[in-house]
């Protein structure tokens, strides 16, 4: 697993992640320290901003509940799953339940 950090305080301070998943678009991460989980888009890791605030510092609970619902609201729009199906070669749904797999998967 690799691990990416996140510097804050002008670069003097750093927290570490072990990055659960990434296919490049999309990411999953756990702080090494507060065991808890964040995802959101790739590019947006180690931002000012970073990962959206209900996408960030979650329990192991809380994140597969959150990526359920995104896979709820996706199985409502088979057209865009399509879509993101033919440009990827996967759907959001597909990309959501790779990441509670990856979630489930870290001891509690």
């Amino acid at each position: 697993m690799s691990v990416r950090r996140w510097y804050y305080k002008h670069g003097t301070c750093f927290e570490e992640f072990e990055v659960l998943y990434d296919n490049g678009r999309f990411m999953l991460v756990q702080n090494r320290e507060t065991k808890a989980f964040s995802f959101g888009l790739c590019e947006d890791f180690g931002t000012l901003f970073g990962f959206p605030v209900n996408w960030s510092c979650l329990t192991k609970d809380q994140v597969i509940e959150c990526l359920e619902g995104l896979i709820r609201i996706d199985s409502g729009n088979p057209e865009v799953g399509a879509i993101w199906k033919k440009q990827y070669g996967y759907t959001e749904s597909e990309q959501w339940q790779a990441m509670i797999e990856a979630v489930s998967r870290v001891a509690d």
